[in-house]
């Protein structure tokens, strides 16, 4: 009887918490987006990218805290490389393809090839290393001569 009122109060308990938001669902996980771009939207070079995040903070580079990060653009990456950012702690390189918006910001300007380009954008915390779980999302987009 004892153990049968435990769990009749643990579930009661359990039923609260989930009807006043009390536990975590997937409609509070971290996502990214782009904010200025659509699905195969025609552009031109240089390319505006703007982002925004919920559910994580977006500060600078630097001293890596939880449930924060900063954005990084990926220009064309390989399926493979988007499959290795689904690993947490996956440094994401700095290059020509790779840009770091370290300083915390949103937006930067994108010079692009003519042609279809897909970008995709990834929160990454303090350290330029990938989150877990992930906070991605790619988008393509036609730039015109």
């Amino acid at each position: 009887m004892r153990t049968s009122l435990r769990v009749l109060a643990l579930c009661a308990i359990g039923l609260t918490l989930a009807a006043c938001g009390g536990t975590d669902s997937d409609d509070d996980a971290a996502s990214v987006k782009f904010d200025n771009l659509t699905e195969g939207q025609q552009v031109t070079s240089p390319v505006n990218v703007c982002l925004s995040a919920e559910y994580i903070k977006i500060e600078p580079k630097g001293a890596v805290v939880a449930g924060a990060g900063h954005h990084h653009i990926v220009i064309d990456a390989t399926d493979d490389e988007l499959a290795s950012f689904q690993n947490a702690g996956v440094v994401i390189p700095a290059d020509e393809t790779h840009i770091h918006l370290g300083d915390g910001s949103a937006c930067t300007d994108v010079t692009l090839t003519p042609g279809k380009h897909k970008l995709t954008a990834v929160v990454a915390d303090g350290a330029h290393m990938t989150l877990s779980p992930p906070v991605m999302a790619s988008v393509e987009v036609d730039v015109t001569p």
